[in-house]
């Protein structure tokens, strides 16, 4: 799926999070992060932990 690379880069600065931060909390790699702001791309499991720990619903991550 395709994720929306700004909002998320948005959704952290607003929250005061590093990609690290980001990371612990959905419980996934730092790595997988990097990837997915680098690529914009990722499966919906890892996109329903990152809109969880940042307090959205997935559908706002998602480019439709």
């Amino acid at each position: 799926m395709q994720i929306d690379k700004i909002k998320l880069q948005l959704l952290l600065a607003e929250k005061e999070l590093s990609a690290k931060d980001l990371a612990e909390m959905a419980e996934i790699s730092p790595q997988t992060i990097s990837k997915i702001i680098k690529n914009g791309r990722s499966k919906p499991k890892t996109i329903g932990k990152i809109a969880k720990a940042l307090g959205v619903e997935p559908a706002e991550l998602v480019v439709f």
